[in-house]
C-alpha cells in the first residue's frame, strides 16, 4: 500500500519518537522511508555566538543547513536501527516552513504517507504547533500523527 514514506523530525526526543514509528510503519509495508528536517537558513543568536568561539576550520558545520543535515544522519540511524538492515532509508534537509518542507519532500517522492509527531518541538525543524493538523489540511496523500506526548510521559 505504502512504498513512499516521509517523516519530519527535528531531533528532539518527541521527533525521535516519531522516526521510530515511521521506520515500524516503512518495514511493514517494505516502503522507502525519507527523513526530512526543515530549517531557518539564518543562524539565531546564540547559534551564532557559539559559531565565533568555534575553529574556523570547522566552523561551517555551524551553519543551519548543516545543523539540519546531521539531525537527518542521525535520525537516519535511529530508522535503521528499528528498521533493521533491509529498510531503505534516507534523508533530506531543506530550507523552509516544516509544513511546506514536509509536502515539498512527499510531492518530490510521491510519498503515500508523511508522518509526523504530536507535540510542538524546537529546534531545527521546529515542528511546532498545529503542524500535524495543518498537514491532514493539505497533504494529498494519509497523515499519520504520533502521539509523542503519551509516549514521553511512559
Amino acid at each position: 500500500m505504502y512504498e513512499r514514506i516521509v517523516v519530519g523530525t527535528d531531533g528532539s526526543k518527541t521527533a525521535t519518537r516519531a522516526v521510530e514509528t515511521a521506520a515500524e510503519v516503512a518495514r511493514a509495508w517494505d516502503a522507502r522511508l525519507c527523513v526530512t528536517a526543515a530549517y531557518v537558513p539564518k543562524l539565531t543568536a546564540d547559534q551564532r555566538s557559539n559559531r565565533a568561539e568555534t575553529p574556523e576550520n570547522v566552523r561551517w558545520r555551524l551553519s543551519a543547513g548543516a545543523i539540519a543535515e546531521a539531525v537527518v544522519q542521525d535520525a537516519i540511524r535511529i530508522a535503521r536501527a528499528v528498521g533493521g538492515d533491509n529498510l531503505q532509508v534516507d534523508g533530506r534537509a531543506e530550507p523552509g516552513k516544516p509544513v511546506d518542507v514536509i509536502l515539498q519532500v512527499a510531492g518530490t517522492i510521491d510519498a503515500g504517507m508523511v508522518i509526523v509527531g504530536n507535540k510542538g518541538m524546537a529546534g531545527w525543524g521546529r515542528l511546532r504547533g498545529s503542524v500535524g493538523h495543518t498537514l491532514t489540511r493539505r497533504a494529498t496523500c494519509d497523515v499519520l500523527v504520533v502521539d509523542t506526548i503519551g509516549a514521553m510521559r511512559v
